[in-house]
């Protein structure tokens, strides 16, 4: 190929090195195309990948594109992947796994960050050896990105590794070896109560206290030096109890003395985080002020419905990390018609981009002349997996409500407002 190369070899290019889809604005943005131009490349691209004339077929999932297998192809993939032998690890991914598994669990974003170079090709072959897996998402971040860590690494005789993986170098500090990072206490302790001394990484207690506004803006005035811990200058990934001695700048930082729990029925069009660097509406706007609030867990911008907001990093773990099982119960509205193939389908659990959807419970199925509401019990946490399930089984969302979350239900909170959990409700969530 000579010149410049053709609109539809940069968005083929571009999708080829992407690990999920991208948004048509980002496209563009990459590409330096026009919108007619982007419209015209995704239109080749649809007709040049499809499951008739290619082992890769172009998908549109959620409103971004991205290049998938043929489902078609899909036995042929799954045995490579279980008989092929797998290469030696480069460097490149035995510094990636010595970030996520020692500062960890990290993003994508923070372990590029920490190397200095883009590292998402580096983490999709880990992921796709399972030597990292997703443990989590960071519901602070843009996106909700998910937090990577638990990998396992194995050694030339199939054991684990009893060595520790060299810690890749900060921007100009030496390489130097990193302890294996402290588990974080798990458990909540009741409001009033005395707190069991949990160790937490030291952007989660900068973003609890109020230091930071999350966890990802916490890692600049680390790496700046700026963060001390007892006296000393503090790394990145480093672990703190409540009674070290934390300062910001010489300022001293500590945990708020009063836990808040709340639940708030979240209108549409505002974001859950706690700011927007684009200054655009969230969920912020209609809470106090009371250091280090977080969201426990997230609802994307058109989603209504019940959102916990709490200070105890603990409990907003329980309730979002995966491991906890803690069920989520929305009301969807579907545009008619509904057909039962497609209802069977959605309860199933479809298979998504990133994976099979666990079987959803469904209920109180009813129908009126224009549209079907349902009821739907997940426990998973990924992005936008309900409105990415519809879309998969050929389902039209209309409205999404979550209506509880474990023991605590919306009611009849009104929109926009705010209460305080009860004791009942924060001791069913332990």
């Amino acid at each position: 190929m000579s010149g410049e190369p053709k609109p539809e070899h940069l968005i083929e290019a571009v999708l080829l090195v992407s690990s999920g889809p991208i948004s048509p604005p980002d496209l563009s943005s990459a590409t330096g195309l026009t919108k007619s131009a982007l419209e015209g490349a995704i239109e080749i691209l649809t007709q040049r990948y499809t499951p008739e004339t290619s082992g890769i077929v172009l998908r549109n999932v959620a409103g971004g594109y991205q290049l998938a297998t043929n489902p078609n192809c899909s036995g042929a993939v799954e045995r490579f992947r279980e008989e092929a032998r797998p290469a030696p690890l480069s460097n490149a991914a035995h510094e990636v796994l010595a970030c996520a598994l020692y500062l960890g669990p990290l993003t994508r974003g923070a372990i590029s960050r920490v190397r200095g170079v883009n590292s998402d090709a580096v983490v999709r072959n880990l992921l796709e050896r399972a030597l990292l897996a997703e443990i989590g998402t960071d519901h602070e971040a843009p996106g909700s990105p998910a937090l990577l860590g638990d990998g396992r690494v194995p050694g030339g005789d199939g054991k684990l590794l009893s060595g520790r993986l060299p810690a890749p170098g900060l921007p100009g500090k030496p390489r130097r070896a990193l302890p294996r990072a402290r588990t974080p206490v798990i458990g909540g302790h009741p409001p009033g109560g005395h707190r069991r001394n949990p160790v937490v990484r030291l952007q989660a207690f900068l973003a609890r206290a109020g230091a930071a506004l999350s966890r990802r803006k916490a890692e600049a005035p680390i790496l700046a030096g700026r963060v001390r811990v007892n006296g000393e200058t503090a790394t990145l990934g480093a672990t703190v109890t409540p009674e070290d001695e934390v300062s910001l700048d010489g300022i001293p930082v500590h945990l708020p003395d009063t836990l808040v729990y709340l639940a708030l029925n979240k209108p549409a069009g505002f974001l859950t985080t706690m700011k927007d660097e684009r200054d655009r509406a969230t969920v912020a706007d209609l809470m106090p002020d009371v250091a280090g609030l977080v969201p426990a867990g997230r609802l994307d911008r058109d989603t209504t419905g019940l959102l916990v907001l709490t200070n105890d990093g603990d409990l907003a773990h329980r309730i979002t990390h995966p491991s906890s099982q803690v069920e989520k119960q929305y009301h969807l509205t579907l545009k008619n018609p509904v057909p039962d193939d497609a209802i069977a389908a959605l309860a199933a659990g479809p298979t998504l981009e990133d994976g099979k959807m666990h079987p959803p419970q469904v209920s109180s199925l009813s129908h009126t002349a224009r549209t079907t509401t349902l009821d739907l019990i997940i426990h998973e946490g990924r992005n936008r997996i309900i409105r990415r399930a519809c879309v998969a089984v050929g389902l039209r969302m209309v409205a999404l409500q979550r209506i509880r979350v474990g023991p605590i239900f919306l009611g009849d909170l009104p929109e926009g407002e705010y209460r305080t959990l009860t004791p009942k409700e924060l001791e069913s969530l332990r």
